[in-house]
């Protein structure tokens, strides 16, 4: 019990220190990187667990890559976004490499099946998977 009140603190922790940004600020977002290598489940029931998996690209002198991750409900679907920002540094940077996230992410049941995972894209075109019962 005590690890699980420790989970929820740290992350109200951040949680309360994200809302401490400007989230209209195109700075303090950071821009959107290229999200690569995405597998899903094939098929879940709203009573199976989702497993996502991907990575993202950020320059080596980012100042901090982070993924967001939020519900994305529309009038004729169910699902969620995922959304990976960098903060690049222009000036000073010697590093020529490309630095490689990857993630894995559960998504619990009970949840909406169809779901929709949507994985925003630089150029604006986002990639879509759909995973069905």
């Amino acid at each position: 019990m005590i690890g699980r009140r420790m989970v929820v603190g740290v992350g109200a922790v951040v949680v309360g220190a994200a809302a401490c940004t400007s989230g209209t600020d195109p700075v303090a977002q950071g821009q959107v990187v290229q999200i690569v290598d995405i597998t899903t489940s094939a098929h879940a029931a709203s009573t199976d667990t989702i497993k996502v998996a991907f990575s993202y690209v950020t320059s080596p002198c980012d100042t901090g890559a982070a993924l967001e991750v939020r519900d994305e409900n529309g009038s004729d679907y169910a699902g969620m976004r995922f959304t990976a920002r960098s903060h690049p540094v222009e000036q000073g940077c010697v590093l020529s490499s490309m630095a490689m996230h990857s993630v894995v992410y559960a998504i619990p049941p009970i949840h909406f099946a169809p779901m929709r995972l949507i994985f925003s894209e630089p150029d604006g075109n986002d990639t879509v998977r759909v995973v069905g019962p």
